[in-house]
């Protein structure tokens, strides 16, 4: 099946880890230039690609990439607790507006410089319409948070946890493909999320800086 998706790449100005991390230079370039290119290289055209910030800055380097930004973030969805869901609905509204066509999402966070456009590629091929609502890159995490927990037994004592359980994941956000996000209303529950774990190769590749 073919998608035509709205690609998004969400960097606000105010980062409190690395302040101006977006445009910092990484091995001579800007951090969010290695996102715009994988983007293009995987097939997006530079006018479905939707960089949302509330950052001059990162709207000049930017376009000095080659990337129209006729968008800007308002200023109420710049804070530290704004979730991705209020970006990609405000930035689909916009795009509505301006009648860009699409029936799907794809988040590209920019801190991810060491995806590919093979990575982006593939996590679109493994989302299946009709049985998943989104595909989402993770990576196998460091621990096992189920090693961590206890039990009670039926006398009420506590025991560590020493059952099989699958290997857990993290978000890698090299890339998550949304499609059912564009077909609800407003102010709804987001939905459920379905995959299966990534390959090794795409594992490696999840270096998020932050």
């Amino acid at each position: 099946m073919s998608l035509n998706p709205l690609y998004i790449i969400p960097a606000r100005g105010g980062s409190k880890g690395i302040p101006g991390k977006n445009i910092k230079l990484l091995a001579g370039k800007p951090l969010i230039a290695y996102t715009i290119e994988a983007a293009i290289a995987a097939g997006a055209t530079p006018g479905r690609i939707i960089l949302s910030t509330d950052s001059d800055s990162i709207a000049a380097v930017a376009a000095a990439l080659g990337l129209p930004v006729p968008y800007r973030r308002p200023e109420a969805l710049g804070s530290d607790t704004t979730g991705s869901r209020e970006v990609i609905l405000d930035v689909m509204d916009w795009a509505d507006s301006q009648g860009i066509a699409y029936d799907c999402v794809v988040l590209l966070q920019p801190t991810s410089p060491l995806r590919t456009p093979s990575d982006i590629a593939e996590c679109m091929a493994r989302f299946i319409p009709g049985e998943t609502d989104m595909a989402v890159t993770v990576t196998e995490a460091a621990a096992n948070p189920y090693y961590d927990c206890f039990e009670t037994d039926d006398r009420g004592l506590l025991h560590v946890s020493r059952r099989h359980h699958p290997p857990p994941g993290r978000p890698a956000g090299l890339a998550d493909e949304r499609r059912r996000i564009c077909n609800r209303p407003r102010g709804t529950a987001p939905p459920p999320a379905g995959g299966t774990p990534p390959p090794r190769a795409l594992a490696n590749a999840a270096l998020t800086l932050d």
